[in-house]
């Protein structure tokens, strides 16, 4: 952040943020909360010795969903960039990106399976590697965007092949039982109990961007991106001094 900061200025971290949100946004509305429900499901399933068209079947009504869902946030974005952006073509790619990562995103199957510990490391390495082009293009919005989030699409492909790997293709298509009803009712609850606060940190640029310019919306990101960083450094710390201090440990041993 402080390097596009010192290369581009803060106009140009107002396009930033403002697609980071949008992309955020996003996927918060079409991952509804199929991937905290999407966890139970495929548990059950993994649990009960299911075979791999059943896992499947659970897979693509999840993405059938989705689907729906990216159907009715079209009309809203659509609404957005034609009206309000002042940069429509930014807002329509971020709208896309955040559509294609969230189509793709196979975490809950993945943590499922117990398999998050991989996808970690290969998502690691991906970041690391995309991260070289910022320096070489850090004038480019879009190639800064593209590093930000390619390897998070990269690693929801490596998961799609892990997961074939581990339990096979389909082998009868016929046999697919596609729940999407039942998979809007399972995430429900969780949705509601986590879009709020998740658009709330999320949104915020594009709530800024009806009345700030873009330079405004750059301090405010770098300010905002500021707090968070310190608030996450400082977190553990009272936990750390917790643990460490011998008397207190003592207290909570004895129930004095």
């Amino acid at each position: 952040i402080y390097y596009l900061l010192y290369e581009n200025g803060l106009s140009f971290m107002g396009g930033y943020f403002l697609s980071l949100s949008i992309i955020g946004v996003t996927q918060v509305l079409i991952d509804y909360g199929f991937n905290l429900s999407g966890i139970r499901s495929f548990a059950v399933l993994i649990d009960g010795g299911s075979n791999a068209d059943k896992i499947w079947s659970e897979v693509i009504s999840i993405v059938f969903a989705k689907a729906i869902l990216v159907i009715i946030a079209s009309f809203f974005c659509l609404g957005y960039a034609l009206f309000i952006s002042q940069n429509l073509i930014l807002a329509l790619v971020s709208y896309l990106v955040g559509v294609i990562l969230s189509l793709t995103n196979m975490s809950p199957l993945i943590f499922a399976m117990g398999r998050s510990f991989h996808t970690s490391v290969f998502g690691l390495a991906a970041r690391i590697l995309f991260s070289i082009l910022i320096f070489y293009k850090s004038n480019n919005l879009y190639i800064v965007i593209a590093a930000t989030f390619l390897p998070i699409f990269i690693t929801n492909l490596f998961s799609l092949f892990l997961v074939t790997k581990i339990i096979g293709k389909i082998s009868k298509i016929s046999e697919l039982d596609l729940a999407v009803k039942f998979q809007f009712k399972n995430g429900r609850s969780i949705f509601l109990n986590s879009a709020v606060a998740s658009l709330i940190s999320s949104a915020w640029p594009l709530i800024l961007s009806l009345k700030l310019t873009p330079v405004e919306m750059g301090a405010y990101g770098i300010a905002d991106k500021i707090v968070k960083g310190l608030m996450s450094f400082i977190t553990p710390l009272p936990n750390f001094i917790l643990a460490r201090n011998k008397q207190f440990k003592l207290a909570i041993v004895t129930g004095k």
